[in-house]
């Protein structure tokens, strides 16, 4: 597993974000960290794990690979996925020559800023 920190102190949730700044800044680590190639992005937030800090939830996908820390739980979305075969909820992204593919339907001119701006 790659793990790559990216601050973004500006960042504050109870401010509109700059999507464009914050979405380029992952944006450039994504390409500087992974190799060209077809990879799943998936955003995850402290906000749909009631319970857990930040920090709790950070050790625990570490140390497992995954959010999905409590089996009794249903995923995100689960009530609206559960009449399909799905394992993670995630989108697809590609690198080609060191630079990551922008979205065909988002208008943001970075794949992240608008994953940040959906969530």
């Amino acid at each position: 597993m790659t793990i790559v920190e990216v601050r973004v102190p500006e960042y504050r949730v109870d401010r509109e974000p700059d999507y464009r700044s914050i979405g380029t800044r992952v944006d450039r680590a994504i390409e500087a960290n992974f190799p060209d190639g077809e990879y799943l992005l998936r955003a995850i937030g402290v906000d749909d794990h009631p319970g857990l800090t930040l920090s709790e939830l950070v050790r625990i996908v570490v140390t497992t690979g995954t959010d999905k820390h409590d089996p009794g739980r249903g995923s995100v979305g689960h009530d609206e996925f559960s009449g399909y075969d799905y394992d993670i909820q995630a989108g697809p992204i590609e690198i080609r020559q060191a630079r990551l593919l922008p979205s065909r339907v988002e208008p943001l001119p970075t794949v992240f800023g608008g994953i940040v701006r959906h969530f």
